[in-house]
């Protein structure tokens, strides 16, 4: 969480979109104004799951078999201009078209629901993803903006290889915005700056974990 903060505040000043790919084990996270104290019985229920807040917003998630996609896009971005509800859909429906190119069927959630769902996956709100034929939520984000850009954290569960689907994505984000002059892949990242290391203390602290 602390990782995708940081990308929000490093790329978002240079200007510049970043995506990040990453996966969870028997872990819950938590929206970014949700009350903690109120989860204590989902939290009971597997008691081994670690906890950790998100910079977003949103209901609980519970990562086990899901894949995260987070990026940045800078607020130089015509997208971020959008109003949030309108961004969350248009993001979906670019996801919905590379879930089907993957054999996935999906379609956007027109139905309003819980705009503010205790636990994300159980009260699909408007526009997200699910799968066709069904009220099976598969892929859920949250949204977080400031002056340098937005962060989004999307959250898919549809049974698919995280790097099958996010090539996918990037080549349809090439195709769709034309905006990348080059793209570099990084493994390594840069632990000793002090930005990131304010960051990461604060996320570990129980102080954020448990805040409200």
């Amino acid at each position: 969480m602390a990782m995708d903060e940081w990308m929000l505040k490093a790329f978002g000043y240079q200007q510049s979109y970043h995506m990040r790919l990453y996966s969870m084990k028997e872990t819950y996270s938590i929206g970014r104004i949700q009350k903690y104290a109120s989860l204590n019985g989902v939290f009971e229920q597997n008691s081994s799951y670690k906890i950790v807040r998100r910079p977003t917003g949103g209901g609980l998630v519970q990562h086990d078999d899901d894949f995260v996609i987070s990026f940045v896009i800078p607020s130089g971005e015509t997208l971020y201009d959008l109003k949030v509800i309108d961004l969350y859909a248009y993001l979906h429906q670019l996801f919905s078209e590379v879930l089907e190119s993957l054999q996935i069927e999906s379609y956007l959630n027109p139905n309003c629901g819980d705009s503010k769902p205790s636990v994300c996956f159980e009260s699909p709100t408007k526009f997200d993803i699910l799968r066709k034929g069904s009220t099976e939520k598969i892929v859920g984000s949250a949204i977080k903006k400031t002056k340098e850009g937005l962060l989004v954290q999307s959250s898919f569960n549809c049974g698919l290889k995280k790097r099958n689907f996010s090539r996918l994505f990037l080549d349809r984000l090439i195709e769709k915005f034309q905006f990348f002059e080059s793209v570099e892949k990084s493994d390594r990242f840069n632990d000793q700056l002090e930005s990131w290391k304010a960051l990461s203390e604060h996320y570990k602290s129980q102080a954020w974990r448990e805040k409200l």
